[in-house]
């Protein structure tokens, strides 16, 4: 979404960017300092936080990617990765961080649970933490949404609250919260922004209803899952949402035949996402990543839902995981352009924006890029 209070963008503008000197400002409210290093991803002030004590939760073969912009410029030192044991050590990570890959915020957030521990972390960072793991679909990462729900509204913000449960498939205790929205900074728009989740959620009764007559058919599930897929190809192909409409009636039947099939449902998160019900979308996604970690499409399926609603930095991370393991389609490199664009990694955008066109030179979606043509 890009929507902070303004108390907390006043906080983000002051810690997130640079001084006269172009000297960053020290997090004050992370403590101890040597347990933290923020990595700088300056979109929308938003910023990771990374557990980097212990160089043993830090994959051996990950690399850095180019830093961030700040202000408009790139900064100009990198340094190689050593332990933050003490705050001048950390100072100088924080001086010079840089993006690294999905594979390292999840070591991270794993290190920050096992070792650090929850209740250590004052609840505004707590808030920023939970943000930070919507790109994860991980045991450390529901221990954070669970220690957000256990603080409850009064000390959590109210949206991340929410995300929290809806993340948690706590739907009921999500839609009780809403209310709560009416007095938070920007109220409107997030009650816009949630109404769409309520409606999915009604959506998705409609869908499961509909199934019933499948699920006492007597097929099996891959019966259902492959007559849907038809259904669905045949949606995209001749520009038919009601076939992909129908396509989710026969998804639906089959994950509930095969409820930890991930193929079946991240099949069912793409047509939800083809047809905009994103947060029905996004639960589907992460449902396909925890069943199984290795299914490259559920993290471009993800990706998909978190740039659409603006959370550009986890749409960034899950295209570039999904490329990773092996998904390259044009799909995924055009989400990829749209979140380092809106991120300002330029150069990343231009290279995705390149890939694309390669790829499908006639996808309709690539003119909203033409400023990134050399």
């Amino acid at each position: 979404m890009g929507i902070l209070p303004e108390t907390e963008a006043r906080y983000a503008d002051r810690t997130y960017t640079t001084d006269a000197n172009g000297k960053i400002w020290l997090p004050s409210r992370l403590k101890p300092p040597k347990t933290y290093l923020m990595a700088f991803y300056h979109s929308f002030n938003q910023g990771i936080f990374l557990y980097l004590s212990d160089p043993s939760y830090i994959p051996s073969g990950d690399r850095p990617y180019l830093p961030p912009r700040i202000k408009g410029e790139r900064l100009t030192e990198t340094v190689a990765y050593t332990p933050c044991r003490t705050p001048k050590d950390w100072e100088h990570a924080l001086g010079s961080a840089y993006m690294h890959p999905y594979s390292y915020l999840k070591g991270a957030v794993e290190g920050i649970v096992a070792k650090t521990g929850l209740t250590a972390f004052e609840d505004s960072a707590l808030n920023d933490l939970s943000e930070r793991c919507a790109a994860l679909v991980t045991p450390a990462s529901q221990r954070v949404d669970e220690e957000v729900v256990r603080r409850g509204p009064q000390r959590m913000y109210t949206e991340s609250y929410i995300r929290a449960l809806i993340r948690l498939s706590r739907n009921k205790e999500a839609i009780a919260a809403l209310p709560l929205l009416a007095v938070r900074p920007h109220a409107e728009e997030w009650q816009q922004y949630f109404s769409k989740f309520v409606e999915d959620l009604a959506f998705e009764e409609e869908v499961k209803k509909e199934a019933t007559s499948l699920i006492v058919s007597g097929k099996k599930a891959d019966q259902l899952h492959e007559e849907g897929l038809t259904l669905h190809k045949q949606g995209l192909s001749l520009q038919k949402p009601e076939k992909t409409r129908q396509a989710m009636t026969y998804y639906q039947a089959a994950i509930t035949l095969a409820p930890e099939s991930s193929r079946f449902h991240n099949n069912y998160a793409v047509a939800a996402s083809n047809l905009r019900h994103d947060f029905m979308a996004e639960t589907l996604s992460r449902k396909s990543i925890r069943y199984d970690p290795n299914r490259a499409r559920a993290y471009q399926s993800l990706a998909i839902v978190l740039t659409a609603s603006g959370r550009y930095l986890g749409g960034y991370l899950l295209d570039k995981e999904a490329l990773r393991l092996g998904y390259k389609d044009a799909d995924t490199w055009i989400d990829l352009a749209v979140a380092s664009d809106n991120l300002k990694f330029t150069k990343e955008a231009r290279a995705a924006f390149s890939e694309a066109r390669k790829l499908n030179p006639n996808n309709p979606d690539l003119q909203r890029f033409r400023h990134l043509e050399n």
